[in-house]
């Protein structure tokens, strides 16, 4: 095909979208947005997810109106544990999430429906799956009456709309971070605290705190637990933290001075090398019920 040929595909993309959301808007459903990719890719229109996603944002711009409102959602990467049931509607079912994770759906607009129930005090967001299952193996939500929920990395906006939905709806649970003890960790912890670039401050979390990792925990460690040095990438990011939401959080900018006067990073997981696996959930819960004592007290 000639390249005036092949500049059309854009339009098409669009024109695709907006028939698949007329039909899903028609028929009172959603879509995944991996759905629409393989109905779009039989019409030979588009080759890869990411075309979907920029038609998908085209289209709403277009219409000016927030990519949901087409009908279409992101399957959600988010998990969530603890004490916790949840409903969209009263003739519903509740969604028991103390017996195990439960994914959390990827249709962002349904959780300003939801109904929740909970006896928790808290709210811990976690950035990795590895580290949220294992805190869900050793009974810490049992044990503090704790609510445990990951995204496994980068948040996606559906767990960022439930987090703030059920702290919404539970204003008195205390909301606690573990992330890597790295920029990117940081990144994500502002992320969920003050929103991405591109939402402004939709779903954010101001009154979550940084529970860990952290430079003083790290103290005692193996050399070869850290990560270092920092790359390019790390350094950039640094400055792009030091220069955005973060800035006024005196104690984080000391943390990423910190990460490049010893120029080095360290995951969550150095910490099992510090109080050891078997207790690395029993040391969270004390160092979280402790922050959340000096926080009632301000």
């Amino acid at each position: 095909m000639d390249r005036q040929g092949q500049g059309a595909y854009p339009y098409a993309r669009i024109f695709g979208i907006l028939q698949i959301s007329h039909e899903l808007l028609t028929l009172g459903v959603t879509a995944s947005q991996r759905d629409v990719y393989y109905r779009l890719k039989t019409q030979h229109i588009v080759s890869s997810p990411d075309q979907v996603n920029q038609a998908i944002q085209e289209a709403a711009a277009m219409l000016g109106v927030a990519r949901s409102a087409l009908g279409v959602c992101c399957a959600s990467r988010g998990s969530v544990y603890g004490p916790l049931r949840y409903r969209e509607a009263a003739s519903e079912p509740w969604q028991d999430c103390s017996q195990c994770p439960r994914s959390i759906s990827g249709d962002s607009r349904a959780f300003a429906r939801l109904a929740f129930d909970s006896e928790a005090s808290y709210v811990v967001v976690v950035e990795k799956d590895a580290v949220f299952q294992r805190l869900a193996e050793d009974g810490f939500a049992e044990e503090t009456g704790a609510i445990l929920v990951t995204a496994k990395g980068m948040p996606d906006m559906a767990t960022r709309a439930f987090l703030h939905s059920l702290c919404t709806a539970l204003p008195h649970l205390q909301q606690f971070g573990v992330v890597d003890w790295n920029p990117s960790g940081l990144n994500i912890l502002s992320v969920y605290k003050h929103g991405s670039p591109d939402r402004g401050g939709a779903h954010c979390l101001p009154g979550l705190q940084w529970l860990a990792a952290r430079a003083e925990m790290l103290h005692g460690v193996p050399d070869d637990a850290l990560q270092g040095p920092l790359t390019s990438r790390d350094k950039a990011l640094i400055r792009t933290l030091k220069g955005g939401p973060l800035q006024e959080d005196e104690a984080v900018i000391a943390e990423l001075d910190a990460m490049l006067e010893m120029d080095a990073k360290a995951e969550i997981e150095a910490l099992y090398d510090q109080v050891g696996i078997d207790s690395f959930s029993e040391a969270l819960a004390h160092d979280m019920m402790l922050m959340g004592e000096e926080a009632m007290d301000l």
